[in-house]
Parts: C-alpha cells; structure tokens; sequence
C-alpha cells in the first residue's frame, strides 16, 4: 500500500507545481483545491487523473526521443516523480475489475527509470534487457508480500488484507493465481542467482510478448578509402533476428498441511524450492537444450559455435592448452574476451591439481587470468567419444552474448484433490521462458575431455 499523502504539497513532493501545470494542467487544477485531501479522492477522480499522468510521462518521453538524446537530469527526477504519483494514485483501493495502468517507459537506448536498457518495436512489443549484476526488483522495494507467502496464503487463507486484495486481484477464471510483477521480479532474482550461466554473465530478458524478435548484425558494412570526387563504395550490412518464442516451464511441489501451518520458515522454503527447480533446468537449457521442441536450443547445440576436439577416443585435458585455444579461437572471429569457462566439477578440480615436472602447482596464462571458471553439475562426464564413454566437455565464451528471455507473466495453481488423503496439497507453478544466443561465434565447447587415471 502506498503512503497516504493528504496534502496538495504532500502529493507533489519533489514534482515542481509548475511541472505539474504545465505537463497536466486537467489534473492540476483539480489536485490543487484549497481542500484537497488524498484519501477522500474517488475512484472515478484517480480514473480521470491516470490517463492525464500517463500522457505527461509520454510526453518527456517523446520529448527525449524526437531530440534522439537521453533524458536530461531534471527530466529524469521528474519522471521519477510522476512515477512516484502513479504510485499514490494505485494506493487507494481499485474499483472492481479496474487494473492497474501499466506505466509508459522510455523505449530504445534512452532513460529506464528501472535501470536496464528497455527496446521496444514498432508493432508496441518490448524487452527489458538486464546484464548479469543487474536486479530485476525495484532497488530498494520492500514488501512483506512474497511467491512464498502467496503460496502459504493460497492454501491456508490470507492471513492480511495486504494479501487477500493481492491474491484477488491475481485470480483467473481458472482458479489460478497469476503472480503479480513486482513478486515474479523477485522469484527471477532469485533463480538467476542459483543459474551458472547469469554468473558467467548472460543477460535476463524480460518479455512482453509471446514472440519477440531482435535485429542483430551478422556482417559489418565495408568501409573503404576514396580519392577526391570519387564514388563511395557501397557495401550493405547483413542483418538477421535473435527470436524469442516463449515456451512453458512447470514444475510440481507438493508440501504437507502440518508443515504450512506450523514451519516459521515454509514461505522462504516453498520460494527456494520453486526458484531451484526452475533454475536448474532453464540452466540446462541454456547451456544443453536440443533445440527440439518444446526445449530451446542451448550453446552446445548450436551448430555456428566452435569446436576443439580432444582426438578421436578423448583425452585427459592435462594444461591449459585447450582453453587457451578455445579463447585465441573467439579473437580470430573479432569476439569480446570469454567471461567465463563452464565445466564440470571433475574437470575443474583436476584443473586445479596441474603441476610441472617438478610438481610446482601450474598457473594459467596470464591471458586467460580474467576467465572465471565455474563448475557445474549440469555438465555430463559419460559422454561417449570413440572408446571412451565417460568423457566431458567445457563451454567457453563472451556469456554476455547468452540471453534468457522471461515471460513477464507466471502462474500457480493450487492443486488439493489428487494429494487429500495424504493430507497434501500441491502446487502447479507455470512460467514461459527461452534462450537466445546473439552471437554463437563468442563461444567454443571443448569435447572429449577424460578423467585422469
């Protein structure tokens, strides 16, 4: 719930009176009554004042954008504001069947009061783009509310008024429970932490649509020197599409009565079990899926990376040598330096026992001193190369050319019948997510990798 603001001066803060006048004049005249007070403003009062807001917000948008530039300072605290004022308009109680307005965001490489780089089509479709270190939540946003608390509530009954309007609000004709935003932003969080390949630097992005296609260059144009008068030499960039096609992830919890009633800790238990589950596989997918559907294709499948080959039966990886390759491989196609090498446990160890002759431990080249090397179970070792039939492999790359698209909507539904008499209940969690990768020539898999006898 937002704060109350019951004075004019209160409701503005730091949104100048004259910002007001002039980017809603509608709204502030009507804001600016001598008896103005937040909490006696109807709905039908906060209704006429939504689309007023939304049009000032658009309009330093479109300001910014027709001059191609970033927002200015000001501009950007007094878009926060605005933000800030939507927000109070939302903390009255809604009436029924109202939505909340979805607030407009500057589009393209321009201000995101949220941070992350936002793109948007021509058709309306858009993306919010996180890198790796980036939170998806609000900076600084704290509610009581939680998936796990929702989950708890869900079965037991709302134990707050805060969680009964939010679980309401969330209900579909189905008797599902679409999980609001701000929530979902939290259970992303939480899964890109628990996957290897946010760590190894790939970014989150946020879907909005069910398909959505960004440009990518795949060939640079040609520039050429010219003499005097003469003709340019014209040579034309090759673009193709990074798509995302959202695909449904599920995954089944079951937990006991006795345990939602009485654990002080099932609401962070019932997040962390839903946030594992998920991530484990939408990290396998990046990293393993087939490409077949309804898997999306991973880095390892993708036919346009690049390959070292241990030798027809494996071999034991022994130096650094491969890896060195690999990242001299990713220089020669002009990629950025690999973020990261991917591997699996076994292989990371016996990594870490290299020694010389004399068995002095074997440092890395310095070239490869930045390239974090994480582990992950996630990477088989019974792999079958010529004989043998327990080799592994490692993925090296620039993981900041992996993306993750997330559908901005999930769902849970709570599931009572099929587990009563075992006094159970379950709960069917449904989110839609792919993978892309921008540039499949950033990456290289190492096969053939044997365990040392």
């Amino acid at each position: 719930m937002s704060e109350q603001l019951e004075t004019f001066d209160q409701f503005l803060g730091d949104l100048s009176e004259a910002s007001l006048k002039k980017r809603a004049p509608g709204l502030y005249s009507q804001l600016s009554k001598t008896q103005f007070s937040f909490s006696d403003y109807s709905n039908s009062e906060r209704d006429a004042a939504r689309p007023q807001l939304k049009d000032a917000m658009h309009q330093l948008i479109n300001e910014a954008e027709s001059q191609k530039r970033d927002f200015t300072r000001d501009e950007s605290r007094e878009y926060k504001e605005l933000e800030r004022v939507m927000d109070a308009m939302e903390g009255g109680k809604l009436a029924p069947g109202q939505q909340p307005l979805h607030r407009p965001t500057p589009t393209g490489s321009t201000y995101n009061s949220a941070g992350p780089n936002t793109m948007a089509s021509s058709s309306g479709s858009s993306a919010r783009i996180f890198a790796s270190n980036e939170k998806i939540a609000t900076a600084g946003a704290k509610s009581s509310l939680t998936i796990g608390a929702a989950m708890r509530d869900m079965a037991l009954g709302a134990r707050t008024e805060s969680m009964r309007a939010a679980l309401s609000e969330g209900v579909d004709t189905a008797g599902g429970y679409t999980v609001p935003t701000k929530l979902l932003e939290q259970l992303v969080d939480l899964m890109r932490n628990k996957m290897r390949v946010n760590q190894a630097g790939a970014q989150t992005v946020m879907l909005d649509t069910e398909k959505t296609s960004m440009a990518r260059l795949a060939a640079d144009p040609a520039c050429a020197w010219r003499l005097e008068s003469a003709a340019v030499a014209e040579s034309d960039p090759t673009f193709d599409n990074v798509s995302f096609q959202a695909r449904s992830l599920a995954v089944l919890v079951k937990v006991s009565r006795e345990l939602l009633e009485d654990s002080i800790n099932v609401e962070s238990a019932l997040l962390n079990a839903l946030a594992q589950s998920l991530a484990l596989k939408l990290d396998l997918a990046a990293l393993y899926g087939s490409g077949v559907a309804p898997e999306p294709l991973g880095v390892y499948n993708d036919a346009n990376i690049h390959t070292i080959d241990m030798g027809t039966d494996g071999a034991v990886l022994g130096t650094h040598a491969p890896i060195l390759a690999a990242a001299e491989l990713l220089s020669a196609a002009n990629s950025a330096a690999p973020t990261a090498a991917i591997m699996a446990p076994r292989t990371l160890f016996e990594i870490a026992g290299f020694a010389d002759t004399t068995g002095q431990p074997l440092n890395r080249p310095r070239v490869l001193d930045d390239l974090a090397y994480l582990e992950s179970n996630q990477v088989p070792i019974d792999e079958t190369q010529g004989t043998s039939d327990v080799a592994s492999n490692i993925i090296v790359g620039d993981f900041t050319q992996l993306m993750v698209g997330i559908r901005s909507a999930m769902r849970i539904e709570l599931l009572t019948q099929p587990f009563a008499e075992n006094l159970q209940v379950g709960f069917l969690a449904h989110l839609r997510a792919d993978v892309a990768i921008a540039q499949p020539t950033a990456f290289c898999r190492i096969i053939g990798i044997n365990p040392t006898a």
